[in-house]
């Protein structure tokens, strides 16, 4: 395979790749734009040889990084993680990746690039581990370019991580947490917000728990279940993202008891209202049975 560099100009540099010929035999060239030395114009001829030896073909469509990210939203991400995880991703996508890099060609993405995502995201006063989560996405997309064979290579792997800044977690004391629970149990929430505080589930484990999961004899639940959001933004029960989530909770006496008071409770909600009820099996229900938002 045979490349060349022309000059075009002073810090412009035009490659030239030989394709060989189609099947009408005419020639087919690539060409390329390069601007900075000469250094940089040899090093990336050098990239595109090396895609073309490794069978990966040099696209000619100019695909911007706003259609590069939402076809891998869409063709990879939606396909191989959680309805949770793809909203984070398009979420990052849409506040923070598209509005700085979106125009740009994706081949044409340099660390500089990257390096000006994370910083326009902190310059909007935005901490470190949101600028953390932007790379990280932006790393995820590319690595998986470079799998389809639109990247030679994935410039973050050139860019350090944003360091993540060290804080001081402030939890609520003891007296505030029992003043919460009391303003709850006013509420249609104050059991789940009791189970929150006294087992440390996250929101929508305690959301999807089940009473199958639970054991009020022996004090113990098990979590399995999470509720989110599909696609179609629509409640969901999903099972927890991964085996370490998957866990026995132990449950103290006062909230054995709190649990074993509103399941009566639901129970003579269930007999109120006969088949109106559509009892899911929820602990946590709405109050006709469906999933609790």
């Amino acid at each position: 395979m045979k490349g060349s560099i022309r000059r075009r100009s002073k810090n412009s540099w035009e490659l030239t790749v030989d394709l060989g010929v189609d099947a009408q035999g005419k020639r087919q060239r690539r060409y390329e734009n390069v601007k900075g030395t000469k250094s940089a114009a040899d090093r990336r001829l050098r990239e595109l040889l090396s895609s073309l030896d490794g069978g990966v073909p040099l696209y000619k469509e100019r695909e911007t990084m706003s259609e590069f990210m939402e076809r891998w939203l869409k063709d990879q991400v939606a396909h191989t993680t959680m309805p949770k995880t793809l909203e984070f991703y398009s979420g990052m996508n849409r506040l923070y990746i598209e509005p700085s890099v979106g125009h740009i060609v994706i081949q044409k993405l340099t660390p500089s690039d990257i390096q000006a995502v994370i910083a326009a995201v902190l310059d909007r006063g935005l901490s470190t581990s949101t600028a953390r989560r932007v790379y990280a996405t932006l790393h995820r997309a590319l690595a998986c370019g470079v799998k389809w064979g639109v990247l030679h290579r994935n410039v973050c792997d050139v860019i350090d991580a944003p360091r993540d800044s060290s804080f001081e977690l402030s939890p609520p004391s003891r007296d505030i947490v029992k003043a919460l629970i009391v303003e709850a149990s006013k509420t249609l929430y104050g059991v789940p917000i009791h189970v929150l505080a006294f087992t440390g589930m996250r929101r929508g484990e305690v959301c999807g728990l089940q009473w199958e999961h639970i054991d009020l004899e022996k004090g113990v639940l098990s979590v399995v279940w999470s509720v989110g959001r599909d696609q179609g933004r629509k409640l969901a029960l999903v099972p927890v993202k991964s085996a370490t989530s998957r866990r026995l909770i132990h449950i103290d006496d006062g909230t054995v008891e709190t649990l074993r008071r509103h399941k009566e409770a639901q129970l003579e909600n269930k007999l109120l209202l006969g088949s109106t009820y559509d009892d899911q099996g929820q602990v946590f229900a709405s109050p006709t049975g469906g999933l609790l938002d």
